[in-house]
Parts: C-alpha cells; sequence; structure tokens
C-alpha cells in the first residue's frame, strides 16, 4: 500500500513540475521580449501538449490505465524542460548580450528535449487500444521509431544554433556539419511522413477489429492530418490547429477511459456473481458427487440383493423396476453433476477437456483438425467453464447444421488475450440454425467473464466462432501463439 501511495505521490508530481516550469517558462519569455523587443515565436501546441496531456497521464494511472500509455503521456512534461530552458536562454542573451555558463547548459538541453513529443504520434497509437503493443510487428515498429528519433534528437543536440529560432542563442556544443544536419531532418521526416502514418493505421485497424475504441483512432488521423498540413499555415494558425487536434485526442482518450471504467465495474461484478455461482455449483456438485449419488447406488444394490431372495414374482418385478428407476435416477445425477462443472474439464483442464470433445467427434466419423497452444495460460475456473461451453456449442450446432466434414478446434494466446476458435468447412447455415436461445447463450456465457464472442458464417467458407477474453496473469512463453 505504502509503494503504491508513493507510485501515485511520484506521478502526479510531474504535472505539477511540468506545469511550474510552464508557468516560467512564459514569465521568462515575457521579460525577454520586453528587454530586447525580438519577435520569436512561442511553440503554442507544445505549451498545450505539456497543460493536457501530462496531468491526463497522471489521471489515467491513477484509473489504473496500461502503463505504456501512461509512460507516453507523462514523457510529454519534457516539452516544459524544452521551453523553459529555451526561454532561460533567451533571457540570458537578451539581459547580458552573451551566454553564460547556465545559459550555455539551457540552450543545449533545449535542443533534444522535444523529442518525446513525436511519440504522441507514434508510440501512443500503437499502444491502442488495449495498452499493449501489436504482438507481430508492434515492437519492430516502435524500435524503428524510437532509433530514428534517438538519432534525430542526437543531430539536434549537435546543430550549432540558433536553438529554437531564438535569436543570439547558439548551442554550445554545436557541430557545423551539414551532413549531420541532413541526416537528422532526414529520420525527422522519416517518422512524420512514414511511421506515423504507419502507427496511426495500425490503431484504425486493431480498433475496427476488436470493435473497440474507434473514437480515438478517429482522433489520431485528424491529429495525424493536422500535423501532415501544418506546413500549409501561417503562424499562430498552424500551432492553434495542432493544439486542437490534440485536445480532440485528449477528450477521447478520457472518453474511452469512462467508458472503460464503467465496462470494468461491470465486469467485475459480472465475474464476482459468476464465481459466486461457480462456487455453489462446485458445492452442490461435490454433495451429488459424493452424497446423494453413492446413496441411490447404494440402494440400487441393495434392491437388487433383495430381489434375489423374493420368491414371488411379481415382487422381484417390481423390485426390479424399482431398481431400474433407482438406476435412471443415478444416471440423471451424473448427467446434473456432468452440467454443473464437465468432468473432463475438472480433471484434464480446457486443453484436455477440448480433445476429450474432438475425440469423440473423430469416433462419430468427423475430421477434427486441433491446435491447441495454451499450454501455460491460466484462467480462472468461471471463464475455463465458459469458453468450454462456448466451444461445446459451437461444435455441437456444427454438427447438427452445417454439413461440414472437417472441424478445426484452435486455442492460442495473443498478447495478453486467449483466443478459442471453433470453424468448420459447411454450407454457413450455423448462424440461422443457432439464432435463439442457443446463440443467446453463448453470448451470455461470454459476457458473464468479460469476452468477446463473434460468430461468421459464409455458405463458401463454412462458420467460424472465436470467444476471446482477457488473460488475468501473463502466460508463459509455451502458450504463446500467432495472431
Amino acid at each position: 500500500m505504502n509503494e503504491s501511495r508513493t507510485a501515485s505521490l511520484v506521478v502526479w508530481m510531474v504535472p505539477v513540475v511540468s506545469t511550474a516550469m510552464l508557468v516560467a517558462g512564459l514569465v521568462l519569455h515575457a521579460r525577454t521580449a520586453a528587454l530586447d523587443r525580438a519577435a520569436y515565436p512561442l511553440y503554442l501546441a507544445d505549451v498545450w501538449v505539456a497543460v493536457i496531456m501530462v496531468p491526463l497521464g497522471a489521471w489515467l494511472y491513477s484509473r489504473g490505465a496500461p502503463r505504456g500509455m501512461v509512460t507516453v503521456l507523462l514523457l510529454q512534461g519534457s516539452l516544459s524542460v524544452c521551453g523553459f530552458t529555451g526561454e532561460l536562454a533567451a533571457y540570458d542573451v537578451a539581459s547580458d548580450g552573451t551566454l553564460s555558463g547556465v545559459g550555455a547548459a539551457a540552450a543545449w538541453i533545449s535542443t533534444f528535449t522535444w523529442a518525446p513529443y513525436l511519440l504522441l504520434l507514434t508510440w501512443l497509437p500503437l499502444l491502442w487500444p488495449d495498452g499493449h503493443l501489436p504482438p507481430r510487428w508492434g515492437h519492430a515498429l516502435l524500435g524503428v521509431v524510437l532509433s530514428l528519433l534517438g538519432i534525430a534528437a542526437v543531430a539536434a543536440a549537435l546543430r550549432p544554433g540558433p536553438v529554437a529560432d531564438r535569436p543570439g542563442v547558439v548551442n554550445p556544443l554545436g557541430v557545423d556539419s551539414t551532413v549531420l544536419t541532413a541526416v537528422g531532418e532526414a529520420c525527422l521526416a522519416f517518422v512524420v511522413l512514414v511511421m506515423m502514418p504507419l502507427c496511426v493505421g495500425t490503431a484504425v485497424a486493431r480498433a475496427v477489429r476488436r470493435h473497440e475504441g474507434t473514437s480515438v483512432a478517429v482522433a489520431f488521423v485528424v491529429l495525424a492530418a493536422a500535423v501532415l498540413t501544418q506546413s500549409l499555415l501561417a503562424y499562430p494558425w498552424n500551432d492553434i490547429v495542432v493544439a486542437a487536434a490534440f485536445t480532440l485526442v485528449a477528450g477521447a482518450l478520457v472518453a474511452a477511459e469512462q467508458r472503460a471504467g464503467l465496462l470494468r465495474a461491470w465486469r467485475a461484478d459480472a465475474q464476482r456473481a459468476t464465481r459466486v455461482r461457480d462456487e455453489e455449483r462446485r458445492r452442490v456438485r461435490l454433495d451429488l458427487h459424493d452424497g446423494l449419488g453413492p446413496e441411490l447406488a447404494g440402494i440400487s444394490l441393495g434392491l437388487t440383493a433383495v430381489s434375489l431372495d423374493v420368491d414371488d414374482s411379481r415382487v422381484r418385478a417390481e423390485l426390479t423396476q424399482l431398481r431400474d428407476d433407482l438406476g435412471n435416477a443415478v444416471s440423471e445425477v451424473r448427467r446434473i453433476v456432468d452440467g454443473l462443472r464437465p468432468a473432463t474439464l475438472a480433471e484434464r483442464g480446457l486443453v484436455g477437456a477440448l480433445e476429450s470433445r474432438a475425440e469423440r467427434l473423430a469416433a462419430a466419423g468427423f475430421t477434427v483438425e486441433l491446435d491447441l497452444r495454451l499450454d501455460g495460460v491460466s484462467l480462472e475456473p468461471e471463464t475455463e467453464v465458459a469458453a468450454f461451453r462456448v466451444a461445446d456449442e459451437a461444435l455441437s450446432n456444427a454438427v447438427r447444421h452445417s454439413g461440414a466434414d472437417t472441424l478445426t478446434v484452435r486455442g492460442h494466446v495473443v498478447g495478453r488475450e486467449v483466443i478459442v476458435e471453433i470453424a468448420d468447412d459447411g454450407n454457413g447455415q450455423v448462424r440461422q440454425a443457432a439464432e435463439g436461445l442457443g446463440l443467446q447463450s453463448m453470448h451470455a456465457r461470454a459476457r458473464s467473464v468479460g469476452a468477446v464472442l463473434t460468430l461468421q458464417s459464409d455458405p463458401a467458407a463454412g462458420t467460424r466462432v472465436r470467444f476471446v477474453v482477457p488473460v488475468t496473469r501473463a502466460p508463459t512463453a509455451a502458450g504463446a501463439g500467432p495472431s
């Protein structure tokens, strides 16, 4: 608890210090303008980004948002450092006509502390909507972005000046190298013109595919368009347009987090209710399995023994009928016990239960293809039951309605999600046949554990049912699978 409070305090100190530096920088800007009357631009977009994004990062941290997104937003405090040090260097020159040691150090710091600004246009979209990089190419894209930004920052840190268009403010470590300047500008151009559209496009594609976070993805598109077209406008309108686009992104992030908070609360309540229900089911299952079932079986054996000692054929027939009825009752108890939590699931886990189901289908004459890579994945018991029940219902629907010859059962991990997929090569009629109680039950089971269920049917390609649920604990390497 103390560690959590300390971390929260440190996080909230970032926007406090950032805001203080912004205010100090604006004061220095006004005093410099009064001293030398020189007109040089105040980067309004940078100021506004630091004003809104850094507190937003701290707020998202307090809401339990993904740490990667929080980190990108908090790093925008470097813009306050950049602005303050640049204004300090400019004020130093305006006051004394030359740079002092402090002014020179401030000038140099301001040459490269702008770099995290571009992470809002690249890294943040890559993390949307779940806070994790795309499993296939996300790390590669981010690696390219960070490498290019690193090169551009180093080139900027060695550029002679003037620093940030401030008259008389030179870089004390500047190197007069045309090649270095060209390399830095080329890296920046590549990040803005190539990597930013790629990252934003990735965010849009993921949001559309997941049916989640579309408003934020659209805001990223608007921001990218504003950045790409800002050179067409004169100052200060170019900065105002970009600042407005950043405001749109911030507003979309706030709205998305509020919706996510409500969804998390609903899912927590649903999972709590499901956990209580499943705990009660486990208790009932044990009572039936270890209590009523054996008692009924014992009575049945007793009736068998008594019937052997009875000479009256009519009484013996009645006892035999009672024994048969008890046998049916025992079978019904076993069916109820299995319905509460399938025995194969309790004994062999999700993978074993799916394998057992596939074996029964194969014995019935179907070709079943298994691709289960869920070893090392830890799911809550109620989630395992929901996943198995959905898969079992999907397989039953395929057998009854699709006319398929081949059934495919897949299970793998993508990022921090477990995906169980049932596909067939049938006539695509499963959706129509499953409409009603069966499909409603599948959706209800998925929602109860915070999962997403999708069903796609195509007469030419068959039917595909996907059950996607977040992993509460990170899977081991053995459980990782392709996307």
